[in-house]
């Protein structure tokens, strides 16, 4: 047998104890003087060892005790997500197990008082829909959700020209046969602004102004990054081409990794205040800019060493329990982990709070949202290593979402966010992602701060399932605040919906989504027979 792989004394620290304890009674115990001088010498050393071996033993617990109370967190933290998602349960973003109880005694039809105080006045919710016979759904009949259908990418050229104006026309008019409500656009800043404050508008202007012929309404998405190039026929859509010659030479404006890798497609948070584009301020952690602002606020703390990115982190394709930063009881738990990540992610709230504040005094009463992208893989980790590189600090014990609507709060805007739960949840996953479990986490979240919340799909879908799942999701069915979706948008205009079988489904979503009765009913039949 080898003893070395059926008992490892360097797995547990009990164990080693252990195994020390047998090694100790299998030697030859001494006879004579050299008994005597070990009895007096053991003497000696089992005060000072004894002292040891409590103080071992105490910082031993102390990490039994966290490892548990991390462990508990983690299945409270599971169960909160499982509520939410599966049974529309309107807990706080906040909820411990005391909230849990409260919301499945209430769900039994028991009475929960602030104070704790519980008892039975009526019969269960589901025992009187039994008795009495039970509505054939629970969809809130007279909500209507606008919906808005985004408009494919190339109808405004490089050189901001619209590209076929008669067949647009075409495809708005069918939309609003539809009841569509409105269309969405994105307004890319390598097209609009070719130099310095020298804006053209020409393509934009065109479009405006048919769909306020068709009489639809409009929604200008303002995007600031690079776009496309990776697909056959793909439109490349870059930033401004002076804002790459500057970056030429000064590299520093676009995010850098540990290994001096730059990206392009943005600029950097770091910038946000810095004097780098002709004299003007624009609207990875590694350029000189965030490295600057990294090393200020660990000298704040006390720790100038802690002002460096993790050496620990990984690279692109590491798994998480493939690093020490990310992997369990990892890094990114420790002091110089929870410090690097408040300051990693308190940079994209500030940056988020110095754009909203000039946006809402440039467009004044124009209602303005934001978009939370979806970063669902490695949700079901501890960690929840893909959110905390993008600078959400969420991981199992924490709520990363709740400080983003703090300032979307502040500036009295909606959050938009681009759900990809259209498919089953696979366990199988290899990365452990759980895009159910995060869309519920972050409408809920912004829904407990009183945020309106737009939805969007992540994913191209034409049947009715995938219809009835967003439909499941927008309407928040069971919901005893009736929450749901302030708008939708479908992600997005092409040839297919246009054909005639697309479009009648197609039809068929939307009068679900405007509240219409028949249309709600066979939309609630179809997601029970699911």
């Amino acid at each position: 047998m080898d003893v070395k792989s059926d008992f490892d004394p360097g797995n547990d620290p009990d164990d080693l104890d252990h195994f020390h304890h047998q090694q100790h009674h299998q030697q030859r115990r001494p006879r004579g003087f050299a008994a005597a001088a070990a009895a007096s010498a053991g003497g000696a050393a089992a005060v000072a060892g004894g002292k040891g071996n409590k103080e071992r033993e105490r910082e031993r617990e102390k990490e039994r005790t966290k490892l548990r109370e991390r462990h508990r967190r983690a299945i409270t933290s599971r169960m909160l997500a499982g509520l939410r998602q599966h049974g529309n349960f309107t807990l706080p973003a906040r909820s411990d197990m005391n909230d849990v109880l409260a919301a499945l005694a209430r769900e039994a039809g028991w009475t929960v008082e602030g104070d704790g105080t519980t008892y039975r006045c009526n019969p269960p919710s589901h025992m009187q829909d039994f008795c009495h016979g039970a509505p054939e759904n629970n969809i809130p009949e007279s909500t209507h959700i606008p919906v808005y259908v985004m408009l494919p990418l190339g109808i405004i050229n490089g050189f901001c020209q619209l590209v076929d104006p008669d067949g647009l026309r075409r495809d708005l008019r069918h939309l609003k046969s539809l009841n569509v409500d409105g269309v969405v656009v994105d307004c890319w800043w390598g097209i609009v602004e070719g130099w310095p404050q020298n804006y053209q508008w020409s393509g934009y202007r065109d479009l405006f102004n048919i769909v306020r012929e068709v009489k639809l309404k409009l929604q200008v998405v303002m995007a600031f990054y690079e776009y496309g190039g990776s697909g056959v026929g793909d439109m490349l859509i870059t930033l401004p081409r002076w804002i790459l010659e500057i970056g030429k030479e000064n590299p520093d404006i676009f995010f850098m990794d540990r290994e001096g890798r730059r990206n392009s497609e943005c600029l950097s948070w770091g910038v946000d205040k810095e004097r780098v584009f002709k004299g003007r301020t624009a609207v990875e952690c590694y350029d000189k800019y965030l490295q600057r602002s990294l090393q200020k606020a660990a000298n704040l703390q006390g720790h100038p060493m802690w002002s460096r990115g993790p050496e620990n982190a990984g690279q692109y394709n590491s798994k998480p329990h493939e690093t020490g930063f990310f992997c369990n009881r990892g890094d990114y738990d420790s002091y110089y982990g929870r410090f690097f990540l408040q300051w990693y992610s308190q940079a994209l709230l500030d940056h988020a709070d110095s754009v909203l504040f000039l946006a809402k005094l440039l467009f004044e009463d124009t209602e303005i949202a934001v978009k939370i992208p979806a970063v669902y893989w490695w949700y079901r980790t501890a960690s929840h290593a893909a959110e905390l590189t993008a600078g959400f600090y969420n991981s199992s014990h924490r709520d990363g979402y709740a400080a983003i609507f703090d300032i979307l709060k502040k500036h009295s805007v909606t959050a938009k966010f681009a759900y990809s739960s259209l498919h089953p949840y696979q366990e199988t996953d290899e990365a452990m992602s759980d895009s159910e479990g995060l869309t519920w986490q972050v409408m809920n979240s912004a829904w407990d701060q009183g945020i309106a919340v737009s939805g969007q799909n992540a994913f191209p879908c034409f049947d009715r399932d995938s219809y009835a799942r967003i439909l499941e999701t927008a309407k928040h069915m069971n919901s005893p605040d009736h929450r749901h979706l302030s708008s939708f948008t479908y992600l997005r205009m092409s040839s297919l919906l246009m054909q005639r079988a697309y479009s009648s489904e197609f039809e068929h979503f939307v009068e679900c989504m405007h509240g219409n009765d028949v249309a709600l009913r066979h939309c609630s039949m179809t997601m029970n027979t699911n």
